[in-house]
């Protein structure tokens, strides 16, 4: 990681979430309970987390005991994930300023955006690293996909907000672009991911959010046999406002 002194890290960590307590007062209670909807919802989809919730105590508990994939998009994120006691390999990171830090640490994924940051991630990676490909603003080419020194595991998309149609509309993309990459240059992808996705209209129950799991479930199961692609691991991140209202 970042070798910044304990003390330094804590005392900027206690003074990002004074103003962050300033400008958005949370209800704890209810974004507790939406993180826990999400994850007892989607049983075969794994449920990214945002960064921003570990500075709900109530809410980095429950994620050190349920043992969820956070997203962390700077090092400031990653350092309070740290400090939270969120084990590495549960640690997703999106975007790679601090790459160095990163392999250090051995995060589980590392989302890259470009060539430019694959080039950065294989100067300082001591071993393999798993990566998805951001395909949100970008096409992939034979040079992001191969070297020994990471493992192209799939692709990752931001929905910005996207509801359920939204979303499945990506889904059927991706495997699409997943089956395409296959056929041009071999292998098989077995992840993919959406970040940033709104699945609900208004506020959060568990019935609704079943229903919605399983057309996602539908969606994927359809576009596999559609492209005749082997079916991937399904990371959905829904968007913080969803997960961390304000009060």
């Amino acid at each position: 990681m970042i070798f910044h002194p304990l003390e330094a890290i804590a005392d900027r960590r206690v003074d990002i979430g004074s103003r962050l307590a300033t400008d958005v007062r949370l209800d704890e209670a209810i974004a507790l309970r939406r993180c826990a909807m999400y994850r007892n919802a989607f049983r075969g989809t794994a449920i990214g987390y945002p960064a921003e919730a570990i500075r709900l105590d109530a809410i980095a508990g429950w994620m050190r005991r349920e043992r969820v994939t956070v997203d962390v998009a700077s090092a400031d994120e990653l350092d309070w994930a740290v400090i939270a006691g969120i084990h590495p390999s549960h640690i997703v990171m999106h975007g790679l300023d601090e790459a160095a830090g990163l392999i250090a640490l051995g995060v589980g994924r590392v989302i890259v955006e470009s060539a430019e940051q694959m080039a950065m991630l294989r100067s300082c990676a001591t071993g393999p690293q798993a990566v998805l490909v951001d395909v949100t603003d970008a096409c992939l080419d034979r040079p992001l996909m191969v070297d020994r020194r990471v493992q192209f595991h799939g692709l990752h998309y931001r929905a910005d907000g996207a509801d359920l149609t939204g979303v499945a509309d990506i889904i059927v993309v991706l495997i699409a672009e997943m089956a395409g990459i296959t056929r041009k240059f071999g292998g098989v992808l077995s992840r993919l991911s959406v970040g940033g996705v709104d699945l609900t209209a208004g506020e959060i129950d568990p019935r609704s959010l079943r229903r919605v799991a399983q057309m996602i479930d539908e969606v994927v199961e359809e576009a596999c046999i559609r492209f005749r692609y082997p079916r991937p691991a399904l990371t959905l991140s829904p968007s913080p406002v969803t997960l961390l209202p304000a009060a």
